[in-house]
């Protein structure tokens, strides 16, 4: 069973049947920040005889995906997490300052200082995004999309 997720990001938990063309029911599911989604098989949505078969498969994979949400946390652990010197040396190699990378990043400067200094752990996206740091047009377009980020404090 393959899903087929389509539309804007939901509000709410639902599982539900939807009417086919030509009779039976599609079977759609969506959790809030989710976008909603349509059991599929082979690329088209699976159809159903019955109301309840659909309904019932699509909470069936809502479940599912809720569950793979939480299992999602052990993939973590699988990660090799960079030593202070691989950051500092990505850091060097972009030519980006502990300074620099802590307004790049959001990140406080004592954080970045602690995981150049071994007493933090370096986080895998802050290591990531010391890597893409090299190639100046990435380099770039992290700075456009901080800069517009960061709001004044008479628009708070």
């Amino acid at each position: 069973m393959q899903n087929k997720l389509s539309g804007k990001p939901a509000k709410r938990f639902f599982a539900k049947a939807m009417p086919a063309n030509g009779g039976g029911f599609h079977a759609q599911y969506a959790a809030p920040g989710l976008v909603p989604g349509y059991v599929m098989v082979g690329g088209q949505r699976q159809k159903f005889n019955t109301e309840f078969e659909a309904t019932f498969t699509a909470q069936k994979v809502l479940i599912e995906v809720l569950q793979n949400r939480i299992d999602a946390p052990e993939l973590r652990d699988k990660y090799q997490l960079a030593s202070a010197n691989e950051l500092s040396e990505a850091l060097d190699n972009a030519d980006i300052s502990p300074q620099f990378f802590s307004w790049l990043t959001g990140a406080r400067p004592r954080t970045v200082l602690g995981w150049l200094d071994g007493s933090m752990v370096i986080p895998h996206h802050a290591f990531l995004l010391s890597q893409l740091g090299v190639d100046q047009a990435t380099l770039d377009t992290m700075e456009e999309i901080t800069k517009s980020r960061i709001v004044e404090d008479d628009e708070r």
